[in-house]
């Protein structure tokens, strides 16, 4: 095999990784162009696809697709995970506040530390309702505890990153900001000019494309 044609998918990084770690060209193809060009094709198969690629390989008619480094995926795998967990902790608390809205106790805006104690305080007249309360203020305390853990690894990795200490001199750029860029744009030497990094255009003459979007 000269080439090896992956259309752009959420497999594509593992994939990449692991052809070109064997050994075999592997080239990336952006997904709009590939759907485009096997868009004629009258029987949407698995094999029709797979030849319709193999044919986009053949011709050239491809725009390659930057597949990040490892360290980068890991990075950003690192900062969707916090923020998952942060998420879920929100939702968590909101279901919480709403059970008490509905038994007429106003949470009002207590802080992170006194938030538990504050429910406990509400609920104690209700048995049946505390014990709703303390189950979810089980899970919230479990969901901050790996929360602390996964902000303590974002500071360790940035700690050592000096790409990201470079970043966080300016002014407003936070680790999770510096870590977050660093980790999206990957090789910044892909971009042939400034507005690329703004607007995610098509880079170098290979066509290498990134998503600069923060957060």
């Amino acid at each position: 095999m000269k080439r090896v044609g992956l259309e752009a998918c959420s497999l594509t990084a593992w994939l990449h990784q692991a052809l070109t770690e064997a050994g075999i060209a592997v080239i990336c193809i952006d997904t709009r162009q590939a759907k485009a060009a096997m868009g004629a094709m009258p029987n949407k198969t698995d094999r029709n696809d797979a030849r319709g690629i193999a044919q986009i390989m053949r011709t050239g008619w491809y725009r390659a697709v930057h597949v990040k480094d490892p360290c980068c995926r890991s990075w950003r795998a690192l900062l969707s995970a916090r923020r998952i967990v942060l998420n879920k902790r929100r939702d968590v608390e909101n279901g919480l506040r709403a059970l008490l809205r509905e038994a007429g106790l106003k949470l009002g805006a207590p802080s992170r530390r006194n938030f538990a104690a504050r429910v406990i305080e509400l609920v104690t007249d209700d048995p049946a309702l505390s014990a709703l309360a303390r189950s979810l203020l089980s899970v919230i305390a479990v969901m901050t505890q790996e929360i602390e853990r996964l902000t303590k690894r974002v500071l360790d990795e940035v700690r050592i990153e000096p790409t990201c200490r470079r970043l966080m001199t300016v002014q407003g750029v936070g680790p999770f900001t510096a870590l977050a860029f660093r980790a999206t744009i990957d090789r910044p030497d892909r971009f042939r000019r400034s507005l690329a990094l703004q607007r995610g255009l098509p880079a170098h003459a290979d066509g290498a494309l990134c998503t600069a979007r923060v957060g």
